[in-house]
């Protein structure tokens, strides 16, 4: 008997509507614009370190650096073959323990970071020096050039030169009100550390709504773990271009002055070098 379509579609539903094929690729319209809020938590553990002999003092001691920030990521042109995709990176608040401290005034300072590089639909970098932060890295080429259906699994290859990466599309899940495809990545991460990532995509237009990576190395003992989670938000604010130049235009003018500091003592350093030369 040819089933009807109540019976297709009770079908669907009984097995939690993943029966479905889904030809994942990146389409979001020029202009469009996303706003994401992230978190950021790393840690070291020296207690088995074998030789520390090895290690630069500070490196001995416990350390952690916790992070928020907001990200803003704008289609600026799209093209059937080409994406081009621009985002500003804002921290908002840094704190650490132990060279985690330092490392976190470091970062503070920098300000909002900007980026831009261009993408195919498949989200492969049209060049490979585009490739710029772990996030964006493990994302080129992620897009199976096939349909894929919920269990499906395929290799790519984010960084050339390493052993491809293997992904799996696990479930379609509801994050930040979407139907989102999640797809779990085994990053290749040399034999020291293991490194995963989890994706969380709208598989109508590709666009990322999730994505968490998790990282743990064990280098001679000194063990290093992080986890980096960003998630879409539509209540916050687009970090705007405008304050993004203004922070450079201030940092530009606070460099200037200290050449012009350093301009102004190099005479009097190298007088009083002479005069502790003569004596």
């Amino acid at each position: 008997m040819r089933p009807t379509p109540f019976l297709c579609a009770l079908t669907i539903l009984l097995a939690g509507c993943q029966s479905g094929s889904y030809t994942f690729r990146y389409s979001d319209p020029a202009g469009t614009t996303v706003n994401y809020k992230y978190v950021l938590a790393a840690k070291s553990d020296p207690s088995g370190v074998k030789d520390p002999k090895t290690w630069p003092k500070h490196l001995l001691a416990p350390s952690s650096m916790d992070v928020t920030g907001t990200m803003t990521v704008t289609v600026s042109e799209a093209g059937p073959k080409k994406i081009t995709v621009k985002s500003w990176n804002k921290p908002l608040s840094a704190t650490g323990q132990g060279f985690g401290k330092s490392d976190a005034a470091q970062y503070l300072a920098k300000g909002i970071e900007f980026q831009q590089y261009q993408v195919d639909p498949r989200r492969k970098f049209l060049r490979q020096d585009a490739v710029q932060d772990p996030l964006t890295n493990t994302l080129n080429g992620l897009f199976p050039e096939k349909p894929v259906s919920v269990g499906s699994t395929w290799e790519y290859k984010p960084f050339p030169q390493d052993v491809p990466a293997k992904a799996k599309l696990e479930k379609m899940e509801k994050v930040a009100g979407v139907e989102t495809a999640k797809v779990v990545i085994d990053v290749p991460s040399g034999t020291s550390g293991k490194t995963k990532m989890t994706a969380w995509f709208d598989p109508k237009n590709g666009r990322l709504i999730k994505s968490e990576i998790v990282s743990v190395v064990d280098q001679d003992g000194m063990k290093f773990h992080s986890t980096f989670t960003q998630t879409m938000d539509e209540s916050l604010e687009p970090i705007s271009d405008a304050e993004y130049q203004a922070q450079e235009a201030e940092f530009s003018k606070k460099e200037e002055e200290e050449r012009k500091k350093r301009a102004a003592e190099k005479p009097k350093t190298e007088e009083k070098a002479k005069t502790g030369a003569g004596r």
